[in-house]
């Protein structure tokens, strides 16, 4: 038998036989093109956060490259520099380069206008202002205000407000990790980039990814960059790249444990709507999950009560009028028994809750990508803007390169016989470059 280049002991200690079907296809592809270039990889380990990063993946296979199979989060690499990138390794080197967490004491409150100060700036065709880097990507950013409770000694609680700046600059980055892939880039010069190339500021990627959260929470807060500073509590980078002086080491959504404090404390995304955890470990691991992975799945809002469904619309924004967002949509990946072995594997505890009381979300811009039947789906049937994509009709992008439509076009004389109230081309239904379709008739689309 040949032994698998892939440690997944990480992951099995949590999920045991239970690894997703999907996820075990995943790994079996990630295996098979790093054997490729074999002679240059030292070591891959598999996170117990690791899971298929959808959004990522449909979204860059249809505006990147076919041949990029899928994107993971939860992965650790370790090359040599003499490892050459292609489409490929977008499986392990995440997009979001150089994305990180920041949390700040918040003196008073804050409200949905105030976290509107910060714009999304699309990757493919935004412009990134180092004069002014107030933004947010398009996936998987969240800025918000959060609470814990805390008991003291007496029984008496009280809240901590916290600030969470949770980035990543792709208006930035996206070209610079876009250009690796086209061009095939050895490892060892996108390391010498990370550490030495001034993004524009004076400052490497790691210092400016740091700096502009300080500059949103500025912003946010109202404070002036010092006394922001003196509130910052916590600080991290997600997807971060080391060198041991020989080889360079990717960390995928996973944090360098900080080996120079006491008390050392780890961040831990739980969801959109579940919010943080703040923990102390004493793990002997170099490097511990940031989040606890992506959930394939997303909250039908038919299965929701009203005061869920309430409480995404009220507490939650992002940009546009999609009515669903596959983000704040997803449930934690970790049910609470794997949750615990999680913990327990990573020697963390004293975890504070940090819930999420307002905030701001990326768009998750993959509405024309996503299968027709989870399109149905996502879409809710009443929002509280008429701005907002709902109702008993669909939007379906008018173009024969998206599936449903095409489909459409091919039942179109059906349809018209048995639904002939529905006129495909009436222009009340058409709106830049949309059609409203009812949801009977997409469900002949399925």
């Amino acid at each position: 038998m040949i032994k698998s280049m892939l440690n997944v002991s990480p992951l099995n200690s949590i999920y045991g036989n239970d690894i997703p079907t999907d996820l075990q296809e995943a790994l079996k592809n990630l295996e098979e093109h790093l054997q490729k270039q074999k002679k240059y990889v030292k070591e891959v380990t598999i996170l117990p956060n690791c899971s298929i990063d959808y959004d990522r993946t449909i979204h860059l296979q249809k505006t990147l490259s076919k041949d990029i199979k899928c994107v993971l989060q939860g992965v650790l690499v370790t090359l040599g520099p003499e490892y050459r990138l292609g489409y490929e390794d977008a499986m392990w080197f995440h997009p979001e380069m150089a994305k990180g967490r920041s949390v700040y004491e918040l003196k008073s409150k804050i409200t949905k206008e105030d976290l509107n100060k910060v714009k999304e700036i699309h990757h493919t065709n935004g412009k990134y202002e180092k004069n002014d880097p107030v933004m947010m990507s398009p996936f998987h950013c969240d800025i918000g205000h959060y609470t814990s409770t805390v008991v003291d000694e007496m029984g008496l609680s009280s809240t901590n407000n916290r600030l969470i700046v949770n980035v990543s600059l792709e208006a930035l980055t996206y070209p610079l990790w876009r250009q690796y892939l086209m061009t095939g880039e050895l490892v060892g010069k996108v390391y010498e980039n990370w550490t030495s190339m001034d993004m524009g500021n004076g400052k490497s990627i790691m210092d400016t990814s740091a700096h502009v959260r300080n500059e949103i929470a500025s912003k946010i807060m109202g404070q002036t960059m010092h006394d922001t500073m003196n509130l910052q509590v916590y600080r991290d980078q997600v997807n971060a790249l080391y060198s041991d002086g020989t080889d360079v080491y990717f960390a995928n959504h996973a944090i360098k444990t900080p080996k120079e404090v006491d008390n050392v404390k780890i961040l831990l995304h739980n969801s959109a709507l579940s919010g943080y955890e703040m923990y102390s470990t004493k793990t002997e691991d170099l490097f511990v999950p940031s989040n606890i992975g992506l959930s394939s799945k997303t909250f039908n809002w038919d299965d929701m009560n009203e005061s869920q469904r309430q409480r995404i619309f009220e507490d939650c924004i992002w940009e546009g009028n999609e009515g669903f967002n596959t983000y704040v949509l997803k449930p934690p990946a970790l049910l609470a028994t794997k949750k615990k072995s999680f913990e327990q594997k990573y020697n963390l505890f004293n975890g504070d809750k940090l819930r999420m009381k307002c905030a701001k979300f990326s768009s998750q811009p993959v509405r024309d990508f996503i299968d027709i039947s989870r399109l149905l789906k996502l879409t809710p049937l009443s929002a509280p803007s008429t701005d907002m994509r709902h109702g008993n009709n669909v939007e379906l992008k008018m173009s024969l390169n998206y599936q449903p439509f095409a489909k459409l076009m091919e039942k179109v004389e059906q349809i018209s016989v048995e639904h002939p109230e529905f006129q495909l081309f009436n222009k009340e239904l058409v709106s830049n470059g949309y059609i409203k379709i009812p949801r009977s008739i997409i469900e002949k689309l399925i």
